[in-house]
């Protein structure tokens, strides 16, 4: 089943999530700032979708996220 947008919600509700595979899904930048309270979040894979540079900002709050 693939992730799409409105799943991101539900993802956001697991806290202590580390990693994260998003790759070749339908998700868009519209949604990501649903993960900013996964503090712990310290790998996110994000190939293969059509995010844009712009949409990553979302994500900058991330302490844990490595670059």
């Amino acid at each position: 089943m693939p992730v799409k947008d409105e799943d991101l919600k539900t993802i956001a509700g697991f806290e202590n999530l580390r990693k994260l595979n998003l790759s070749f899904t339908q998700i868009t930048g519209t949604t990501l700032n649903e993960l900013k309270n996964l503090k712990f979040l310290h790998t996110l894979s994000l190939s293969g979708t059509n995010l844009k540079s712009a949409d990553l900002a979302a994500l900058k709050g991330l302490p844990a996220l490595k670059a």
